[in-house]
């Protein structure tokens, strides 16, 4: 109680004097210190020196295993949900232009977080997710990061997790990043969420397959999105 009080203190005092609760929220300070520390050490930031870098690493690391029992944040589930929620609300969550266009033309919520997992697009009131699976989805097997047997596991560990939270998929699969047309879209998107709602055998996904032709035997003609199908969505 008395901690905060001094805080609530000190801080009212800095706002008076010089208008900030600290004095790292002032320019003059802030510029002030960047000038000692460039003067001194010859960079702007002391975290650029390798060495106090390093240190600071080490220090973090011990610290984070002392009150954690693991190095790496990442390594904890709360840790990795608090940071799809911080990409969630402030935008920043990794997303393709094919994803961006789609949820323009189709609506829902983009990059909807779901327990361990990020939706690319959420329908939120019909519980259903689509899902745009284009050329980079299993880009990090083809870099060799991970085996395609671990890749598969993991994508049928997502499936499983969020149709035991009564999420139903719908799947985009197109390695050569082509898309019908708009209205063949639109009515591609309305038979899978028809066949999801009325389905009675319980299924929870829907494909929609797309090959390497840009003319599709069951689609059309297809499209990449350009430039210009993003000018009104970014």
């Amino acid at each position: 109680m008395y901690i905060n009080e001094y805080k609530n203190k000190v801080a009212t005092t800095m706002i008076k004097r010089y208008g900030f609760k600290s004095p790292l929220q002032s320019p003059k300070i802030l510029k002030k210190q960047k000038e000692t520390v460039l003067k001194k050490y010859g960079v702007d930031n002391v975290m650029k020196i390798k060495e106090i870098s390093n240190k600071a690493n080490i220090n973090a690391q011990k610290t984070f295993h002392l009150k954690y029992g693991v190095d790496n944040p990442m390594r904890l589930e709360f840790f990795r949900e608090k940071q799809r929620m911080s990409y969630f609300k402030n935008g920043t969550t990794p997303t393709s232009n094919q994803q961006r266009y789609l949820n323009d033309k189709l609506g829902g919520i983009l990059n909807h977080p779901i327990g361990q997992c990020s939706l690319d697009i959420a329908f939120i009131n019909e519980k259903i997710y689509l899902e745009y699976n284009g050329g980079g989805h299993d880009l990090i097997v083809k870099l060799g990061g991970i085996s395609r047997e671990t890749f598969n596991t993991k994508e049928i560990r997502r499936y499983q997790f969020l149709k035991s939270e009564g999420w139903k998929g719908i799947f985009i699969n197109s390695p050569y990043d082509y898309i019908p047309i708009e209205d063949v879209l639109k009515n591609e998107i309305e038979k899978a969420f028809k066949w999801l709602k009325t389905d009675s055998k319980g299924h929870s996904h829907y494909n929609i397959n797309i090959g390497k032709s840009i003319n599709d035997i069951n689609f059309g003609r297809l499209r990449k999105i350009n430039k210009e199908d993003l000018a009104e969505v970014i």
